[in-house]
């Protein structure tokens, strides 16, 4: 399982901490990249200074089996699958679950409740 940032990271040395860590039948490897092309990522967040190049990036997507993230306010109306976001310090999300739906990905009805909101 290969999770690519893509852009500002806001995570820092977190996710360093999970690199390499076991999973059921794998390892997660966490890749810092500066472009999507010709890259093999699983899962995709997206950094806010990436934010202008946004359709780009999901244009290049558009046929790859890749779960989307960001953390930029309307990035989930725009085509990101899930838009985390902070409110009342407290992580939220936003789900595009017709974008999941189009690239093969299911999320379950309990997940969905949590949301803040479904597009």
């Amino acid at each position: 399982m290969v999770l690519c940032v893509l852009g500002s990271d806001p995570f820092g040395p977190a996710l360093d901490l999970i690199d390499g860590k076991p999973m059921k039948e794998s390892f997660l490897s966490v890749r810092r990249i500066n472009s999507v092309e010709s890259q093999s990522c699983h899962i995709l967040f997206v950094g806010a200074s990436e934010n202008s190049n946004l359709t780009h990036i999901l244009l290049t997507l558009r046929d790859a089996p890749v779960l989307t993230v960001g953390d930029v306010e309307g990035m989930a109306a725009r085509g990101i699958m899930i838009e985390m976001i902070v409110e009342q310090q407290r992580l939220r999300f936003k789900v595009n679950l017709q974008v999941a739906r189009q690239h093969g990905f299911s999320i379950s009805s309990q997940l969905l409740k949590l949301a803040k909101a479904v597009y």
